[in-house]
């Protein structure tokens, strides 16, 4: 699976620091969200937890694009690996939990 997200998510300090901004940077995909970026999702919203961040506002790098789903090269490895589906699943459910 594509990497581990870090160079597509990022936490940015906004308002002098008062909330925090979680950017999707990876046009070449259409910010389409891989593994490692779900992964990734889970850690900076836990990050931002912590902080006790009273505002996190999810946004796109790119004016033309906010997020374009899954990514496709990783969709069609899913579909023919069952544990492949599994880890993806719980990385989901660990980024929107």
């Amino acid at each position: 699976m594509a990497g581990d997200g870090r160079q597509s998510l990022r936490l940015e300090a906004a308002d002098g620091g008062r909330w925090l901004r979680l950017v999707i940077d990876r046009p070449e995909g259409g910010n389409s969200f891989t593994h490692g970026m779900w992964r990734r999702l889970a850690e900076l919203v836990a990050q931002a937890h912590r902080r006790k961040t009273p505002v996190l506002i999810l946004e796109s790098a790119h004016p033309r694009i906010f997020a374009s789903g899954v990514d496709l090269d990783e969709l069609e490895r899913m579909l023919a690996d069952a544990d492949l589906r599994r880890r993806h699943w719980r990385a989901m459910t660990a980024a929107t939990a």
